[in-house]
């Protein structure tokens, strides 16, 4: 499976082979802040987030929610969402490809003022040595007039899933890492250009066959000029730390 490291307002971590059937996953996560995948600080106190997941073969489905520990009711602030996804993925060779798609229910569930439908291919070279590059797009997309405007996304970027070569129990211990920069058209809003740089790792430590516990660390800085923009993504470094559970069956 691809990494998810504290990068994602859209959490699809890949597809994880299923021949033999169909294999559940459920993720709770607790975050320092929600810091989108777009580079976006859209609520700066701790989150919850629960992702549930169907795998088989190369196709997948989700459930995802973020709910927002504030104290602010639910449907307050952008803390809250709730999204469905869908996707599809395949490695021929020295290249994986990956298409997903979802519906985004920001904030107020019962009003789609703010909501949006996204489309995300990414490619990306798994046996590349020492670190895998990869290129992934997002286009967003309005469900109505008073959704966020059409835009697209680029992310370029880095990863490494490195094994360090001790077990916990009977599976054995990895660090992900990752490095990404991303471009934007002006999607949502905002200001287009390069927006910023990310560096993210995580520890992954296998309680059993079923359970993974991740803790993991996310830095973001902005790429020069933002500050300088009227609608910025981002102005200032951020830092947010995270431990996941996820369990498979």
């Amino acid at each position: 499976m691809l990494p998810a490291l504290l990068c994602c307002s859209m959490h699809i971590q890949g597809v994880q082979a299923a021949d033999n059937g169909p294999v559940w996953s459920w993720e709770t996560q607790f975050r320092s802040e929600y810091l989108g995948k777009i580079g976006v600080v859209f609520y700066d106190k701790p989150i919850m987030v629960n992702d549930i997941s169907l795998f088989y073969k190369d196709f997948y489905v989700g459930m995802w929610n973020s709910t927002a520990l504030g104290g602010e009711p639910y449907g307050s602030t952008f803390g809250d969402e709730f999204d469905l996804y869908a996707g599809w993925g395949h490695t021929y060779g020295w290249v994986h490809l990956q298409f997903s798609a979802a519906y985004f229910a920001i904030k107020d569930l019962n009003n789609l003022r703010d909501d949006l439908w996204i489309f995300e291919p990414e490619i990306s070279f798994p046996k590349v040595p020492f670190v895998q590059p990869y290129v992934a797009v997002r286009s967003f997309n309005p469900i109505t007039s008073e959704s966020p405007e059409r835009g697209w996304f680029v992310w370029t970027g880095l990863r490494r899933d490195q094994q360090l070569g001790f077990n916990i129990g009977s599976e054995p211990a990895k660090l992900s890492i990752e490095w990404m920069n991303a471009y934007s058209d002006g999607a949502l809003h905002r200001d287009p250009g390069w927006v910023f740089t990310r560096f993210s790792a995580a520890f992954k430590i296998p309680v059993n066959k079923h359970l993974m516990i991740t803790p993991g660390i996310l830095y973001q800085l902005p790429i020069g000029g933002q500050e300088n923009h009227p609608r910025p993504y981002t102005t200032e470094n951020e830092v947010v730390g995270q431990v996941s559970l996820r369990w498979t069956f």
